[in-house]
């Protein structure tokens, strides 16, 4: 075989292949996005209209029928589910796996631009593709005191906050795709009206509405020149307080001219209270972090940890008395899990180059197969970079898997050289002989692997996803062992042992000295398999029976594992740190009220001693709560 001879005699090729494959796996391996498990992309289409005021039963009227109308003419749609709650419609959009979700989008969003009769006052309606990284946020930040002794700060002044500092300040960290935020309302100057006064004066509520409207507004005047200088000019009609909107007109009848403030008060405070936030009995506001598609959990979360630091120090120096805080970050819990992924893949390859050491008994042969694992296994990660995939636990654990595997074409093509050179045949001559020899063997195990792999490459369901790095790490890592086996093993072998046709082989110096017991009761142990197998399939009454016996063992082991398997579930269940529950209030009820019945149960969870603190959050995104478990 031409590529066993040419890598034989041009080894210097063969090792500055090894030396790069090493560099860009590492560099490979450096740039991988990380994340605690691959993304799994739904084929679902989320679907947002705000109102706010309007009932579930008007918000289904106005909105949701006439978006659902026209939705259900998407193709490739297989299921629309919708909700409507107070000044909020979610049409949710599910399609078949395996369609394109960018032409689906697109499809969507050109359907919605044909819905004519939405109310003039509803917001636009929002598209989002539901994915595994959009779903959930990777950190959460909530206010604090700077001080444990000052008086608790008022909600709507944190929620400004918030709004103006921390949230903008938060979306510009590359990777960042959106931030949550939780607790308070903006603020609003709310009329009141009098009817009895408007009945007097035959004042109707469009009448007000409409000149407020009309009057809460700066209008462009032109331009005035002057002798050196040009001015812009507006007309200034912006409502700044309360009494910008008592003085308005609305109506004039003959000498009588009808201002709000002869029929309504102006109250200037905030919009009604739909979210709040109290973490551990306190209120507070909650920032939810979301990443974008594809983006490095890792790096992402140390971004956002440094802007943090940032704006504590920029509300310090605007004199803000407060303190913004990280109580959760999704790479603690990554750090931990790939630090014993890797720390098993590490043992594992301890433990592959024991027994290697155990039955090949010479350092030199250990070192030929020991260099096959670090080759094959970072040479996956240049794969995983060309097919856009992440470090993940599930690409690791495939890792950990192959780290046995990726040696077994090794071992195969190394014995059969060693037994070539028992023949004296010299080492150049014996590790051509050895390799083509097995190649074709060697060559049908890989495939055999790979056809048990490689199909859940293609599965577009959200298991096939889920396990598709794990399906291409372990397909990788044997077809490259593959490659190893048939050009590093045999050029090892002509450059770490020396001999010349008709010298003889000898044993490793382990197996003469060390390992010396060990091959004897290896040998021991085989001469008495050899004596019971021929025992076993001599045709005797009393073999006979032992076979039968045999397999009835077997086939009882089997049904007994099967019986005694664990119970199934979708994935097992990791320490976080942070324990969830998820509130589900009767409609209709108001979030103070629904705050006020946790309350309790509140004081309950801050009192255990596990618990570093704890958070109650009812909004229109999400009703629950959760504790922040301390560090062990």
């Amino acid at each position: 075989m031409k590529l066993i001879d040419y890598s034989i005699r041009n080894y210097h090729t063969v090792i500055v292949v090894i030396v790069m494959t090493l560099v860009v796996g590492f560099l490979c391996f450096q740039t991988l996005p990380r994340q605690l498990a691959p993304t799994v992309d739904k084929p679902q289409i989320e679907v947002k209209t705000e109102y706010r005021g309007l009932s579930p039963a008007e918000v289904e009227r106005n909105i949701t029928r006439r978006l659902e109308d026209q939705l259900e003419s998407v193709e490739g749609m297989k299921k629309m589910t919708s909700t409507s709650q107070h000044g909020l419609s979610t049409v949710n959009l599910e399609f078949e796996w395996g369609i394109d979700k960018n032409l689906a989008m697109l499809d969507v969003n050109n359907k919605l631009q044909q819905v004519k009769d939405l109310p003039v006052n509803s917001d636009k309606p929002t598209l989002r593709s539901i994915s595994s990284d959009n779903s959930s946020p990777i950190m959460w930040i909530v206010f604090d005191k700077p001080n444990e002794n000052m008086p608790n700060l008022d909600q709507n002044y944190m929620y400004k906050v918030g709004e103006d500092i921390i949230v903008p300040g938060l979306r510009r960290v590359k990777g960042i795709a959106d931030v949550w935020h939780f607790g308070g309302e903006d603020r609003e100057m709310r009329v009141e009206f009098d009817p009895y006064s408007m009945a007097r004066l035959h004042v109707t509520y469009q009448d007000v509405i409409n000149q407020l409207s009309g009057e809460n507004q700066n209008t462009r005047a032109g331009f005035h020149d002057e002798a050196n200088r040009s001015y812009t000019v507006r007309a200034m009609g912006e409502f700044l307080n309360p009494d910008d909107i008592l003085e308005t007109v609305i109506k004039r009848d003959g000498e009588k001219t009808i201002k709000v403030k002869d029929f309504a008060t102006v109250v200037d405070g905030y919009q009604r209270t739909a979210s709040l936030v109290r973490i551990s009995g306190n209120l507070s506001n909650a920032f939810g972090v979301i990443r974008k598609a594809g983006a490095n959990v890792v790096e992402t979360c140390n971004l956002a940890a440094k802007k943090v630091e940032e704006l504590n120090q920029e509300l310090l120096n605007r004199g803000i008395p407060i303190k913004v805080k990280i109580v959760y970050k999704e790479v603690d819990y990554i750090d931990e899990a790939m630090r014993l992924v890797k720390s098993n893949l590490a043992f594992g390859a301890l433990l592959a180059v024991g027994v290697l050491l155990l039955f090949l008994g010479s350092v030199r042969s250990l070192l030929i197969v020991a260099i096959s694992i670090p080759v094959s296994l970072i040479s996956v990660f240049i794969i995983l970079k060309l097919l856009g995939r992440s470090i993940n636990i599930i690409s690791l654990a495939g890792m950990a898997f192959a780290v046995g595997m990726v040696v077994d074409n090794s071992i195969v093509v190394l014995e059969n050289i060693y037994r070539h050179l028992t023949m004296k045949k010299g080492v150049f001559k014996a590790a051509y002989d050895g390799t083509l020899e097995v190649w074709g063997a060697v060559l049908a195990s890989t495939l055999t692997t790979l056809a048990v792999f490689i199909p859940i490459v293609f599965i577009q369901e959200e298991a096939g996803q889920m396990f598709r790095d794990i399906a291409i790490t372990i397909s990788a890592s044997i077809a490259l062992s593959l490659l190893v086996s048939i050009t590093v093993i045999p050029t090892l072998t002509t450059l770490l042992i020396r001999l010349k046709p008709g010298e003889e082989y000898k044993p490793g110096f382990f197996h003469q000295t060390l390992f010396k017991p060990f091959v004897f009761l290896g040998v021991k142990m085989g001469d008495g398999y050899s004596v019971i197998m021929k025992w076993l399939l001599c045709y005797s009454p009393v073999s006979i029976i032992f076979r039968v016996l045999i397999l009835a063992s077997v086939g009882w082991m089997l049904l007994y594992s099967v019986k005694t398997l664990p119970e199934k579930d979708y994935l097992p269940y990791g320490n976080v740190g942070m324990v969830f529950m998820l509130i589900e209030p009767v409609a209709g009820t108001p979030v103070e009220t629904n705050m006020r019945y946790m309350a309790k149960y509140e004081k309950k969870i801050v009192a255990m001693e596990d618990v570093d603190r704890n958070f109650l959050v009812f909004s229109s995104r999400f009703n629950g709560g959760g504790a922040i478990i301390k560090k062990e």
